[in-house]
């Protein structure tokens, strides 16, 4: 393979210049939407990482990527995301990586894994969906492995109140009531040395969450 064809088989990062701007638009958006970002442990990346997260809404990426602000992130996204007008632009700009919903894609685990291998940090929901109920779906199957072949220090990016924000069941749509925090759950030495099954479990514990007790007092008629 010559030096053009490797370039262009690269996962790669997105335009320095071009997601500055976004972030900056990103930001401004959010904050009038009610979103308040804790950057408190963000000092404790120090090298390459992957950071996961439950998944809430469609938003999610951009929400970890504001908080990450100003390191570059590798997401990856469901090929649905393409079918929503306006981030079907963003995704490709944005080199995410993009997943089948619901069945194993070798071809995406193979993107994430020479994505690792450029050194990009790398952005996951181990659920790989939504949950209709702001409780915990089951980890993706293939994760743990990923994870310990990866061998890379784990953050978990909490989104709280993100599940009673923007609902798929709401009537109506209103202000969100969203605090983005993040912590490290994991050492990378650490995850290489457990089990498949103590990485699924530590996956499991750390993005654990129960969306009616993040906002019990942020109440919606369904429909």
């Amino acid at each position: 393979m010559d030096k053009k064809e490797k370039n262009k088989n690269n996962i790669g990062l997105p335009n320095k210049v071009a997601w500055i701007a976004a972030e900056i638009l990103f930001r401004i958006y959010f904050f009038f939407k009610g979103v308040r970002f804790d950057n408190t442990n963000v000092k404790q990346i120090t090298k390459q990482c992957v950071f996961i997260s439950p998944h809430f809404m469609d938003f999610d990426p951009m929400l970890l990527s504001c908080l990450l602000f100003p390191r570059r992130t590798t997401f990856i996204v469901s090929y649905h995301l393409y079918h929503i007008k306006g981030l079907d632009k963003l995704i490709p700009l944005a080199h995410c990586i993009c997943k089948k919903q619901f069945a194993n894609d070798p071809g995406a685990t193979r993107k994430i894994l020479r994505a690792y291998k450029e050194g990009n940090n790398i952005g996951i929901f181990p659920e790989g969906r939504e949950g209709p109920y702001g409780k915990n779906v089951n980890v993706a199957d293939g994760t743990a492995t990923l994870f310990r072949k990866m061998g890379l220090d784990i953050f978990r990016v909490y989104i709280e109140g993100a599940y009673k924000s923007k609902p798929k069941w709401a009537l109506y749509k209103r202000k969100w009531h969203i605090r983005v925090s993040m912590e490290k759950v994991a050492d990378g030495e650490a995850v290489k040395a457990m089990s498949e099954a103590e990485v699924q479990s530590l996956i499991e514990k750390a993005i654990a969450h129960d969306g009616e007790k993040d906002c019990p007092n942020h109440q919606y008629k369904s429909k």
